[in-house]
Formats: C-alpha cells, structure tokens, sequence
C-alpha cells in the first residue's frame, strides 16, 4: 500500500490518502490508522483510484482529490469527519491531480500535472486554469499569501497587499503575540476573547475551573498570523471563576474571568 499525502487538523486528528482509494484517518495522532471510506463502496468506486492530496480543513470538513487512469480526476469532500462523502468528477483528456487546498470557505485549487483546477463557490464547481508550469503542491498561510512548487525546480509565490490590511492602513497581522481581557466581564452566559499571533503555528486556547481541570477547549489547530476573536458559551457551566489560557509557539499566558447568573 502507498500513501501519497498527510494532513492534519490538530495534534490528534488527521487524515492520509493513497493507491487503490486508500482513505484512512486517526484521532489519537497518529498511533492508530482506521478506513473511512463511509457510505462509499470501496470494490466498487475507490478499488481503481489514485488518492493523492487530502485537505483537512476543520475537525468536519475534509477534501481528498486524485485520478483514475490519467483521463479523468475526482474530488470528495465530508462535512462529517469522513463518515459520508460527496464526489465529483472532473474530466480530462489527460494528465492527473496532485494535490487539494483551500485557502477560505470559498476559494480552493486542485494542482497537478497538466491540468490545475479552481473553486470559487466552496468546491461546488472547478474551473480549469492554466499555469506556466506544472504544479504540484501549494501552501496558503492565508488569502493574501501562498507558495507553489513544480516541475524544473520552480518555487512561485503569491502575494496580495491588499488582504489583511486593516482600515487604518496597518497591516492586520501583529508584530508580537497577545491575549486580551474577554469581554464582557463579568459575564453570562457568554463571552468573547480575543488574541493575535505573530507566526504561524499551532495554537491552543482553553479554560479552566478554579481547581485547575479542563472545562472547555475554544482553539486546537495550527493558525496563521492574525488576529482573531473566539467565543465560550458557559450555558452549561455554574457561576465563578474561571481562567482562560492561551498557548502559541513559546508563547503562554494565563487572563481570569467571572461567571456570574
């Protein structure tokens, strides 16, 4: 058995592709491998499919993309961790897909040779278009900046200016790491926190009761720089103290808040 590709979602989660349709996933990081194949049939469909890219976008959503005897490529995606999937077919007179990424809910690409693809609609439909060269893998830290690499040793970069930059003209990514007091506080039953990280990485927030026991994790994957915005919804939780903790790269820090109904 060969596998083609490996992604995760966090540090438990993740998911590999592979010859013959081969679609296996882990939740425990990788100490044990279990088929997810789902509602497909795999004698029937997988059996004559190379799988060679896998796109794990949250602990839900996945993409997985390959071939079939170079003249034709598939994309399936599960908006369940893998128990069900949705196919598409995308014909090609020939050549074959490498790679899936998506860089938001809407826009993604399929790369490969000969044949690159783009979405615009959350990969509902792909379009084909056309590069210089041959790619084969990309990588997006986020909308406004990604990397390609290809046949001939080639390396691309993309880079708009114009994604994250805020309204007062700074750029949105921070030059340093920060979590912020939430708000409001006190609080019920809601609250928000917000935090920045300057690289990406990843990142964890979570809190905990007074005694020190885990009660709820808000973050669990790796994020590029940015700022960003969680909310804890502490419906089920009694009033008192709680803590919240953020921990990116060697970054940590540790704010209290107050539960009160």
């Amino acid at each position: 058995m060969g596998l083609n590709d490996v992604e995760f979602v966090n540090s438990e989660y993740g998911f590999a592709v592979g010859a013959f349709g081969v679609l296996i996933k882990t939740t425990n990081g990788g100490n044990n491998w279990a088929v997810s194949w789902g509602n497909l049939d795999p004698n029937q469909f997988w059996l004559n499919i190379e799988l060679t890219g896998v796109f794990y976008s949250d602990l839900l959503n996945c993409w997985v993309t390959g071939y079939f005897g170079g003249y034709g490529n598939i994309v399936a995606h599960s908006t369940d961790g893998g128990a069900n999937w949705d196919t598409t077919s995308i014909p090609a007179s020939y050549g074959s897909s490498n790679d899936i990424f998506l860089i938001s809910e809407s826009d993604g690409y399929i790369v490969g040779q000969s044949y690159d693809y783009k979405t615009t609609d959350g990969g509902n439909t792909w379009t084909r278009i056309v590069y210089p060269s041959d790619i084969l893998d990309m990588f997006f830290l986020n909308e406004g900046l990604g990397w390609a690499v290809g046949y001939n040793g080639r390396i691309f970069k993309y880079f708009d200016p114009n994604v994250g930059v805020e309204d007062n003209n700074n750029f949105a990514n921070p030059a340093n790491y920060d979590l912020f007091q939430n708000y409001p506080n006190p609080f019920n039953p809601s609250t928000k926190i917000k935090f920045t990280i300057s690289d990406f990485g990843f990142t964890i927030l979570k809190v905990y009761d007074v005694l020190g026991n885990e009660v709820a994790t808000l973050v669990d994957e790796y994020k590029p720089a940015g700022n960003y915005e969680v909310e804890w919804d502490a419906n089920n939780y009694p009033s008192g103290v709680y803590f919240y903790r953020l921990q990116a790269g060697e970054f940590i820090q540790t704010k209290k808040m107050i539960l009160m109904k």
